[in-house]
């Protein structure tokens, strides 16, 4: 059977849903001449920090916030491998190898090709995988001072050769880390992604000039000492496994014997790790295939159901994907949790409307509108750009929420994966700022928080550990609420209300009473763009030379004129309502989406519950630390072909729309950035209040289970702090907590007073905390 069948029959997404895939998310490489000028920019930025640096922790993270689409963050690493023969730098390559790996997977060339764990569930497990695999070998190799993952007992000998002195033994343990860690690491990759192991892929556009790392012909027949040293933009699996295991041996060193020796007996043990986790892994259920939308489909509401838009999640009319993403993980097995609904959120707390029973029309689209945070979603979740038919509309003003929509984004795209990168993005530029409060002694920030030995490779890839089975487990209960309640997303209920109103032309003559009904309603049109605009995805004059659309102020006209696309649909409106949209970074694609699969609750929410909840552990919520989000990172553009971020020749920003806060690490909290990141999908429109606010519940909650039940330490007690954001840290709140909430470089002077605390028919209504610690797990 050639390649190509076994991965279409291993492929998560069928036939359909590949193609859907591709046309939605799928990317054509970025010229030469801006490829090779982000790749110089990036070796530049990165060769900079790596120099007079002598902490590891302090180069790796520093690279980490340098990600571009033509050179993976982890290329440049191999460089140290062969400087420092330490098993921490190994820590790090893998694990942002695994992280690269990711962001590659999500850059689809062709139907069927790469996606092998597409989206926030499926990349959230091989993360997990990925960095079980990590511990493991760390935790191990340490004298296994933290509690094992594995239920199989391992059988391979730690002993030491006879014979050796002091400073050769030192060299063979590490060097058998090192190994293992790479075998490890390797093998879980490859299993997970099996299209990545023996191609090179250029990150970068193929051309006549470029010279590919490796052909196929040398994978198999020797390995070029070269390859390790003249690195290109390019992620390939096997290289960065060839050259970790070549590094091991050293440069002319003395006791070369001694190392291959270490490198042979580690190989044994990252190999048997791997096969432990595999093992163990198999018939978890996530080689179930994605659903797609058709007659198999268990809807929880039937296609005949009276005002089925409002009560029932169905396709987005945007995007048309038909893929019912992860319609099928709550049958996973989980890593810590007992079940996959363990944390589902009961009835009572999920959003509900009440419609009237025979109501007319206007009675209906009235109690529609009383759904919680109806009204400022459909204020404020919109994408000012956009009018109401589709068209670029210009001059949209330059506010923060929608900024913070495109920050905290990763929404599957090309080079950017899904939220779990990004999370673990995070988690290391924490882990940076605990070192950073580690070398000021004892610092407050610190006090009751688990102690994190940075030198040592089972605290640090125990961290990361956590960090990723908390988000695996957090992928399964939160697509068990997704679809156990199905509730619908706000493009397609919004439209709902829409189509209710007899003088919205747009929708003239429609009957809300099913998805056939309200398709026609609910498609983008294929307007002419209107005056002073252009369709989304096409450029202008001015877009090709690096602005999408006009650039200006926003004058008394174009505040007007933008407060007509933004403004809840009333009786006289004749547009159709566009959210801001999951964006489509670094995609062909001229709409940004919404996601593929139900509303409640946001998964955006729920992993950074489980991401902040665990963090908290480690350092105090309050704790300020600096992060610049891919999204801007200078080479991502959005559904305009618009770089974000871009820098000009000579210094500067060619970029005159973005603020330059945000193409700069901002300053965040633990518990305003755990606020913000579930926040940004109102802003984005795609989500409701409540999913975000019960998300980031149950991801605290998921976090607390994790960290209760795995890798225990063997020999001392955690200092558990809490999970969830404490009231008694904001005294002064009151009803505004989701204002005090802000990051502090974030305003919100655009919106009405009491935007976060009147009640759900106007604003987002009060946030209402909930201190996890007073519940069961």
């Amino acid at each position: 059977m050639g390649a190509a069948t076994a991965q279409d029959r291993d492929h998560p997404l069928r036939a359909l849903s590949q193609h859907d895939f591709y046309r939605v998310f799928g990317t054509t490489p970025s010229p030469s001449a801006q490829s090779d000028a982000a790749r110089a920019a990036s070796e530049q930025r990165w060769a900079q920090r790596v120099a007079g640096i002598d902490d590891m922790l302090s180069a790796v993270v520093e690279k980490g916030q340098f990600t571009d689409t033509t050179l993976t963050n982890s290329t440049a690493l191999l460089k140290l491998l062969k400087q420092r023969n330490d098993p921490m730098s190994y820590l790090y390559l893998w694990h942002l190898v695994a992280l690269d790996t990711t962001a590659v997977d999500h850059a689809p060339t062709g139907p069927g090709i790469r996606h092998q764990q597409v989206g926030p569930a499926r990349s959230s497990r091989a993360l997990a995988m990925v960095h079980q695999a990590l511990f493991e070998v760390a935790n191990t190799m340490n004298a296994a001072p933290y509690a094992t993952t594995l239920k199989t007992p391992h059988t391979f000998d730690l002993s030491l050769p006879g014979g050796l002195s002091a400073q050769q033994r030192q060299k063979y343990v590490r060097a058998r880390e090192a190994a293992a860690l790479s075998e490890a690491a390797y093998l879980t990759l490859e299993l997970l992604y099996p299209s990545l192991r023996e191609t090179t892929l250029n990150t970068a556009p193929p051309s006549l000039s470029t010279v590919s790392w490796f052909s196929q012909g040398a994978a198999r027949t020797g390995f070029s000492d070269a390859l390790c040293n003249e690195l290109t933009p390019s992620l390939s699996l096997h290289v960065y496994y060839q050259c970790s295991l070549q590094a091991i041996e050293g440069d002319n060193d003395p006791d070369v014997a001694i190392l291959k020796l270490a490198r042979e007996n580690g190989v044994a043990v990252g190999r048997e790790i791997a096969g432990t986790i595999k093992a163990e892994r198999e018939g978890d259920n996530a080689r179930l295939s994605e659903p797609e939308l058709d007659d198999s489909f268990e809807y929880r509401y039937r296609p005949d159901e009276r005002n089925r838009a409002f009560v029932q999640w169905m396709q987005d009319p945007v995007s048309k994907i038909s893929t019912a993403l992860g319609g099928n993980w709550m049958h996973v097995k989980p890593f810590a949790m007992k079940s996959s609904y363990q944390f589902r959120p009961s009835e009572a707390d999920a959003p509900r409307i009440d419609l009237p029973v025979n109501g007319t029309p206007d009675q209906i689209r009235a109690a529609a509108r009383k759904l919680k945070s109806y009204n400022a979603v459909a204020r404020w979740g919109t994408d000012p750009r956009l009018d109401g038919t589709g068209a670029g509309h210009p001059g949209g003003p330059k506010l923060d929420r929608f900024f913070l929509a495109q920050y905290w984004a990763y929404d599957g795209t090309a080079y950017l994966c899904a939220p779990p990168r990004l999370y673990n993005q995070i988690a290391l530029t924490v882990l940076m700022k605990i070192r950073d409060l580690q070398a000021q002694g004892a610092a407050p920030e610190l006090a009751g928080r688990e102690q994190i030995d940075l030198s040592s490779t089972a605290d640090v890839s125990r961290f990361l550990a956590l960090v990723n089975f908390a988000m695996a487990d957090t992928a399964i209960a939160a697509w068990d609420a997704k679809f156990y309640f199905q509730f619908p997303r706000p493009v397609t209920y919004i439209r709902a209300v829409q189509a209710l109103d007899p003088n919205n032309e747009a929708t003239d003559g429609l009957e809300p009473s099913g998805a056939e009904a309200l398709s026609m309603a609910m498609s983008p049109s294929q307007s002419q763009p209107a005056a002073g605009g252009f369709p989304t995805g096409q450029s202008s004059d001015q877009g090709q030379a690096g602005v999408p659309y006009p650039v200006q102020e926003a004058s008394a006209l174009t505040t007007a004129s933008t407060q007509q696309h933004t403004l809840p649909r009333g009786s006289v409106s004749q547009t159709k309502w566009f959210p801001a949209g999951a964006q489509v970074t670094n995609s062909d694609s001229p709409y940004n989406i919404t996601p593929p699969f139900p509303a409640y609750v946001s998964g955006h929410a729920a992993f950074g519950g489980a991401l902040f909840g665990m963090l908290r552990q480690f350092v105090g919520p309050k704790t300020e630390f600096a992060f610049e989000s891919d999204e801007f990172n200078g080479f991502s553009k959005d559904v305009f072909n618009y770089v974000r971020c871009e820098a000009a020749p000579g210094g500067g920003l060619r970029d005159k729309v973005t603020p330059a806060k945000f193409c700069a690490p901002r300053p965040l909290t633990l518990d305003c950035a755990e606020r913000e990141n579930a926040d940004s999908r109102l802003w984005m429109g795609v989500h409701w209040i409540d999913d975000a606010d019960d998300g980031v519940v149950l991801g605290n909650r998921v976090s607390r289970q994790v960290y209760d039940v795995m890798m225990a330490p063997k020999t001392h007690r955690r200092a558990q702090a809490q999970f969830s954001v404490q009231p008694a840290d904001y005294p002064t709140a009151g009803k505004t907590m989701r204002e005090k909430l802000l990051c502090r470089d974030i305003a919100m002077s655009d919106l009405p007073a009491g935007w976060d605390s009147e009640n759900g028919e106007v604003g987002f209504g009060q946030l209402d905390l909930v201190n996890i610690e007073g519940i069961r797990p």
